[in-house]
């Protein structure tokens, strides 16, 4: 599979479709899902078929009565959808996703490896300089041994 990288900054038009960045429309895939992120992180996440499917395995394989494992499953298969480009790379991101994250006007698209994240412009900034800053960067190699 593909790895989804890079930064890209692309507007919303009026209908509410994205342009994807020609870099990950292979990675992605011509059908891919949207959701809602499962963390504090209020963005859209694209995640190809292949990565989605690995995803739900995870989760379906959590204990059934788990209030926590509940919720992510609630989350998770309320607010997917299943998304295709058309001729241009442009894809409708859902109105309850695009509410949710804030998003109308200018995005920034990042690369997350697996998924990709779709932010409004502003938000993205606050976001990112908290997860770069070096006692968080550390924090995180020493919790994952990276």
């Amino acid at each position: 599979m593909a790895t989804l990288v890079g930064t890209f900054e692309h507007g919303l038009d009026e209908k509410g479709r994205l342009i994807v960045p020609a870099k990950l429309r292979e990675a992605l895939g011509e059908t891919f899902i949207a959701t809602l992120g499962l963390g504090r992180d209020p963005c859209v996440l694209l995640y190809p078929i292949a990565e989605w499917d690995r995803l739900v395995q995870r989760i379906d394989a959590l204990p059934e009565f788990d209030d926590e494992a509940a919720e992510a499953r609630r989350v998770l298969g309320a607010y997917a959808h299943e998304c295709t480009m058309d001729a241009q790379g442009r894809t409708m991101i859902p109105a309850p996703l695009r509410t949710h994250a804030g998003l109308d006007g200018d995005v920034v698209i990042i690369g997350a490896l697996r998924k990709a994240e779709v932010w409004a412009r502003d938000r993205c900034g606050s976001a990112l300089a908290q997860t770069l800053t070096p006692e968080r960067l550390a924090e995180v190699r020493r919790k994952h041994a990276l």
